[in-house]
């Protein structure tokens, strides 16, 4: 009896690795909307996060083929696991894109609208600079 439990044992503990190989899931970093209220290192965080987030989907989904390249050496239950948390991150994973190009669009209007702004406002002062200048050199000529 001992060696049909120590047997058992034996064929469970080399089984365990396949059954308990866990895939962890990659946690989506938040995206800030509306984009055009981010700063550029605001933004360029959003951008790096991404960028990560695309990183850990990767190793993610390579741990999930692992399992379903070799439905044999996995239950039925974990093997349908697999594939329903591969086919979830895809579909997260699109979502997460879409909303990160709605933030790009916006981040991006926002600092053309920034710029337009900063190009007026820097003209406006020239302008300013120019009259104050000329006043200058009209009042010297007329000795003032």
């Amino acid at each position: 009896m001992n060696r049909a439990v120590f047997m058992l044992a034996a064929a469970f503990l080399t089984a365990a690795p396949a059954l308990a190989e866990t895939c962890t899931a990659p946690v989506a970093p938040r995206m800030a909307t509306p984009g055009g209220s981010l700063s550029v290192d605001e933004f360029n965080a959003v951008t790096i996060g991404l960028t990560a987030y695309d990183d850990a989907t990767r190793n993610y989904r390579s741990c999930l083929d692992a399992i379903l390249e070799a439905p044999q050496d996995h239950t039925r239950e974990s093997w349908s696991a697999a594939l329903t948390a591969y086919n979830a991150i895809s579909a997260d994973q699109q979502s997460l894109y879409e909303r990160y190009d709605v933030v790009a669009r916006d981040f991006q209007a926002a600092q053309a609208s920034r710029a337009i702004q900063a190009a007026h406002d820097s003209k406006a002062a020239s302008v300013i600079d120019s009259q104050a200048q000329l006043a200058e050199e009209l009042a010297s000529l007329n000795g003032n």
